[in-house]
């Protein structure tokens, strides 16, 4: 028997079923006087009801059959779409009759996500909440919002799953992507305090979730949270705990190295060297397990070329790095800043002119490219030019110590 004849059969038996639910009705009816009624009024509806329910189910099921079968055998069906869309109003017929059927709403929510109609399936959703709820109900839930921008709801339903399913860090992960995408559109649109209340709670999801003490990738994931937040040693702390459970963890590594390079920029210039050369050795430390690796970043072959410069450490190494993002990008002013600065520790004064000069006039008025341009011109004998340059570059950036100290200022 086919599927076509299979689904006219289950038509008949809907047809005969309210055939009897008809009868009955009149030998209650003929009976009222003799035996009493066989039915009462209640339970006449209710069989009433569940007949129309399965009548109009299998009309929906038998168009949509018929589609998906030309479908699969390549015979065109006339008028495809709107037999589907005509399955879909038959469907909604059987669930007026029986809007507590959950076996009816799950085919409901199934056939309208085969049609991109989300909104649809949301509202079968919300019904199955009430009628069959489980952890995969919520979860879709959940998701759905998601995809349809709206966290708070998205959060309520992951959290009901949760409830049901409470050693799933996986769902609790979900909560936490779900603020942390919340906090990054609310920086965007500059409200910095719901953005800054979102991303800590995506931090205390985080946190709160079993797997995080031996998983190197959530204590990654708290550091660009807490990095975020602004929170820089949190975010060090995080970023630390990542490498000791995997030491070849490459974005926690340069995110620990960008934190170690940030705070030596911020010690060299308040004139703290020796912290800054502490905090740049520990930059170069993280970045150099990363860079060997086959096709570094431009960007992280710059930064660790930098890092090094300002160590004074693998010169020839830092050489290397620079050109080789250099190769990736040959107009960029700080690559050509960061090859002038490695020909500079060299002592290579002219080449390093010739780079720092070409990476000034790409760049435009740079405190860092102007005060490394005055260190090149006090090195070829030309104070004058040095002073220029560091006058500039004072101008640029007044609360730059080491500057203030080469040209005898103060504050």
């Amino acid at each position: 028997m086919t599927a076509r004849h299979t689904i006219t059969a289950r038509c008949l038996l809907a047809a005969c079923f309210l055939g009897l639910v008809a009868l009955a009705g009149s030998e209650r009816q003929a009976g009222a006087h003799a035996a009493g009624p066989r039915y009462s009024d209640r339970e006449m509806q209710v069989l009433r009801d569940a007949a129309m329910s399965y009548a109009y189910y299998l009309r929906s099921s038998y168009l949509r059959h018929r589609v998906n079968h030309g479908v699969e055998t390549g015979v065109r069906v006339v008028n495809g779409d709107s037999r589907i869309l005509e399955s879909v109003a038959y469907l909604e017929r059987a669930i007026e009759y029986l809007p507590r059927a959950a076996s009816l709403w799950w085919e409901y929510a199934a056939l309208n996500t085969s049609l991109g109609r989300f909104i649809k399936v949301i509202d079968a959703y919300e019904q199955l909440a009430v009628l069959d709820p489980s952890a995969g109900l919520f979860a879709r839930l959940g998701m759905l919002y998601e995809m349809r921008d709206q966290p708070d709801l998205a959060v309520r339903n992951y959290r009901r799953a949760v409830e049901l399913k409470p050693g799933d860090d996986g769902l609790r992960e979900r909560i936490a992507d779900v603020y942390l995408d919340a906090g990054l559109k609310s920086r965007e649109k500059g409200d910095d305090e719901l953005a800054v209340e979102q991303l800590r709670r995506a931090r205390d999801e985080i946190r709160g979730m079993i797997a995080r003490a031996a998983s190197a990738r959530l204590h990654d994931k708290e550091g660009i949270v807490s990095e975020l937040l602004g929170d820089e040693d949190a975010a060090l702390e995080s970023f630390t705990s990542a490498l000791a459970l995997r030491p070849d963890t490459p974005d926690a590594a340069v995110h620990a190295a960008q934190i170690y390079f940030t705070r030596g920029e911020r010690a060299a210039r308040a004139g703290d060297t020796n912290t800054a050369q502490q905090c740049y050795a520990s930059a170069v430390a993280l970045t150099r397990t990363i860079v060997p690796r086959k096709a570094p970043k431009p960007e992280l072959l710059n930064f660790t070329a930098y890092a090094l410069a300002l160590t004074g450490t693998h010169l020839d190494q830092a050489e290397e790095m620079a050109t080789q993002a250099l190769r990736k990008d040959e107009a960029n002013g700080a690559y050509l800043d960061t090859l002038g600065w490695v020909l500079f520790r060299k002592g290579e004064y002219e080449r390093a002119r010739t780079h720092v000069l070409r990476a000034l006039e790409l760049e435009g008025d740079d405190p860092v490219i102007t005060d490394h341009l005055g260190d090149i011109y006090l090195k070829l004998g030309q104070p004058d030019k040095a002073r220029e340059m560091w006058e500039r570059s004072l101008k640029l950036d007044a609360d730059n110590k080491p500057v203030r100290d080469k040209l005898g200022t103060t504050p």
